[in-house]
């Protein structure tokens, strides 16, 4: 017990020995470690925003257009046609979703870019807040809201709505289109050979 005393006391008493500089240096290294790890963070979003969300949203509605176009020419060459309103909004749908998908892509990276210079003002005013705490005056603070971040959920909510869409509307017209024939061919009888004793 005596031994944990004479730590702690060691401990407290090497607090008391370390002048305020050298404590302020200490918390502006931690802080600067930390804000460099933030900022690198959103660096690495912005890289790999554009390899997946959206990627994807355009790679699904891209190959929905290529795949009704295919539909048409091998399986459905001569549709209903009262269901080419059902195709020409699925294709419309499908644009839509493509259009507002690389949109979000463009604004996503305005969002990143907005949360790192955020970071980079911050930090400036911690700064300045360190020299300001030796003259006696109080730092401040003022964040903004990233308009950029709501911009992209939106759009990337738009696009996944006329995805969605896109793809029952073009379900909707293949299934009108399919052609099913209105009788099914039976089967022939044929002998099955047996086994002879």
């Amino acid at each position: 017990m005596g031994i944990l005393l004479s730590l702690l006391r060691s401990f407290l008493g090497s607090d008391k020995t370390q002048d305020s500089g050298s404590i302020q240096r200490d918390y502006a290294q931690r802080r600067y470690e930390a804000y460099v790890k933030d900022r690198d963070a959103y660096r690495e979003a912005a890289l790999s925003i554009s390899d997946r969300f959206d990627k994807a949203v355009l790679a699904l509605a891209g190959g929905s257009l290529g795949l009704s176009i295919t539909f048409i020419e091998k399986i459905a060459p001569h549709p209903v046609a009262w269901s080419l309103f059902a195709l020409g909004l699925a294709w419309l749908l499908l644009i839509i979703s493509v259009l507002t998908g690389v949109y979000a892509l463009a604004s996503s990276q305005t969002a990143i870019q907005f949360e790192i210079d955020q970071l980079d003002k911050n930090y400036r005013e911690f700064l300045d807040s360190l020299k300001s705490q030796e003259n006696g005056l109080s730092p401040t603070n003022s964040p903004q809201a990233n308009k950029a971040t709501q911009t992209t959920r939106r759009l990337n909510v738009t696009s996944m709505v006329c995805l969605g869409l896109g793809i029952l509307s073009l379900c909707v017209f293949s299934l009108i289109n399919l052609p099913l024939s209105k009788t099914f061919p039976t089967a022939s009888p044929t002998a099955s050979p047996t086994a002879s004793p």
